[in-house]
């Protein structure tokens, strides 16, 4: 097996130093990454360290060119501090996210900045009996197109459908042609390090990072796309339960519908309120005659009709598809009902390729928790739909490598200035 090779200008970093000053360097280095620019004295405080030793540390990194002064902050009285951020062109992150369907890639900079154009690879996890190769080809394809010398890469984060082991590095659901894992494969044809986590705990990595669950300890991310996924942050960190395998939301039994899931059992959440499910009630009703400005597709067209279309029809007031917006809304908002009773969160992060539809199946969720929710429960948990569409994925599997090659980071203070959405900060 090749050695999987890492940013080199860091190892130097960190092979010039002791193991307490490496810490501190870490913790300057996932705090800039996930605040964009912080003071001296703010980072003291994160990392802990004396204000002098931290003094001492950015002076190394400036040094390096992996941080670089920003300009002064803001100041109530006396002399404005000076601010510190990471440098655009020290290293990189590739990103990979997959779901059932499609494959996202994108690399950013320390800065979370796309430095190439992000690719779209249409990959069928469900037909496509030579997935993992092409997956493999994809990525190595896409890392050698953006020309950036591997040397320059940190890492690779990958979010990816399934029954996932983070610790062993394998998918139990695809990609199990991998002899070794299809994180050790991937690894080894890139000759990077590769870390992989499930697609729904990637998007809340995401939105407890830059969303706006990203001050509060206990959070729920429902990735609802072709499935009904849930990544959970509970008293700040990543719920992963026993085996690994928490959060399979999609399949916990709703209704006595009779219609097939993807799992092979009948009636799971997941046949009730998806991306799959409002497209399946779209063409149903098509079919059977309902009103629609979709009436007019082709058959061979409404065939491959996807939750997309429905939610741009329903934009532009098409009545039968908000109907069934509500419908999926009203739904899904029973699930999370449940969750409520369970988990008692602070905040549900509705994200995902529903997340498009907003205030269409916003409002029925609400009703729905009105009805099926214990007031006094219901009322300490905000229900929001994610701000950040398609980047919490990119930004989730960022975030994975910074968490693991430089730690995780929990929220130890909020920084002055920043921007919370009002009744999404509990100060405990």
């Amino acid at each position: 097996m090749p050695q999987s090779r890492g940013n080199k200008r860091l190892e130097k970093i960190f092979s010039n130093t002791s193991a307490k000053q490496r810490i501190g360097i870490k913790r300057i280095i996932s705090n800039l990454f996930y605040h964009t620019t912080h003071s001296n004295l703010e980072l003291s405080k994160i990392t802990e360290f004396s204000i002098p030793t931290v003094s001492a540390l950015l002076d190394t990194l400036i040094d390096s060119n992996l941080v670089q002064p920003t300009g002064q902050g803001s100041s109530s009285g006396g002399r404005k501090p000076q601010q510190y951020g990471l440098s655009k062109t020290f290293g990189y992150i590739v990103a990979v996210y997959i779901d059932q369907y499609y494959t996202h890639l994108a690399i950013l900079s320390l800065t979370r900045q796309h430095v190439v154009e992000p690719r779209i690879i249409n990959l069928n996890l469900y037909e496509n009996k030579n997935g993992t190769s092409i997956l493999c080809e994809s990525v190595k394809q896409f890392v050698d197109d953006s020309k950036i010398d591997k040397d320059e890469i940190i890492g690779v984060g990958v979010g990816m459908p399934g029954l996932i082991d983070v610790k062993k590095g394998l998918n139990h659901t695809f990609f199990q042609d991998a002899d070794n894992g299809i994180r050790q494969l991937l690894s080894e044809k890139l000759s990077l390090p590769v870390f992989i986590e499930n697609d729904s705990n990637v998007l809340a990595l995401g939105e407890t990072k830059f969303g706006f669950a990203k001050y509060s300890q206990n959070v729920l991310v429902v990735n609802a796309s072709w499935g009904v996924g849930l990544g959970m942050v509970l008293n700040g960190e990543l719920f992963h339960g026993h085996a690994g395998f928490a959060g399979e939301f999609s399949h916990i039994p709703l209704n006595e519908n009779g219609i097939l899931c993807s799992c092979g059992k009948q009636g799971c959440l997941e046949t009730e309120c998806s991306a799959t499910a409002l497209a399946r009630l779209a063409k149903e009703g098509i079919r059977n005659g309902k009103m629609s400005s979709l009436s007019n597709m082709r058959d061979e067209d409404l065939e491959k009709l996807e939750a997309e279309l429905v939610i741009e029809a329903a934009n532009n007031g098409d009545q039968y598809s908000v109907q069934i917006l509500w419908q999926i809304g009203y739904n899904l908002g029973k699930g999370l009902a449940s969750l409520i009773h369970l988990l008692n969160p602070e905040v549900i992060v509705v994200s995902g390729r529903l997340a498009k539809a907003n205030k269409y199946i916003l409002t029925p969720i609400e009703h729905s928790l009105n009805k099926y929710s214990i007031p006094r429960l219901r009322r300490s948990t905000h229900v929001v739909i994610s701000e950040l569409s398609k980047e919490a994925g990119f930004m989730g599997c960022a975030s994975l490598v910074i968490e693991n090659v430089f730690g995780h980071t929990r929220e130890r203070f909020i920084p002055s200035g920043s921007s919370v959405p009002t009744g999404l900060l509990r100060v405990n």
